[in-house]
């Protein structure tokens, strides 16, 4: 499935997207507070993102949530262009590693 920009809520679903490629994974609650987002917002967009296709594991707030490769990958590097340099920065300072999607 092809995403285009107007399936996407911008800039906050970049952000999640953005926030999952760097770390792989994360909960609702976790990412939220990584990209500086109310938690229920968060969630909502993370089940659109999962009706879109491309994140996987949202059954609860506590639950990890992925990428769902490839088309959640592509998502995330196509659309990262949408994010200032500072919010990306924020993101890649606060991995304590750095995931390589292949």
């Amino acid at each position: 499935m092809t995403v285009s920009k107007n399936d996407l809520r911008l800039p906050a679903d970049a952000l999640i997207l953005y926030c999952l490629y760097c770390c792989g994974q994360g909960t609702s609650i976790s990412i939220a507070d990584m990209i500086s987002r109310n938690e229920r917002d968060v969630s909502q967009r993370i089940s659109k993102l999962s009706e879109l296709g491309l994140v996987t594991g949202v059954d609860s707030p506590t639950e990890p949530v992925t990428l769902s490769t490839p088309d959640g990958v592509d998502a995330a590097e196509k659309f990262v262009a949408y994010l200032f340099p500072d919010q990306r920065h924020k993101i890649e300072q606060m991995m304590a590693y750095s995931v390589t999607w292949n």
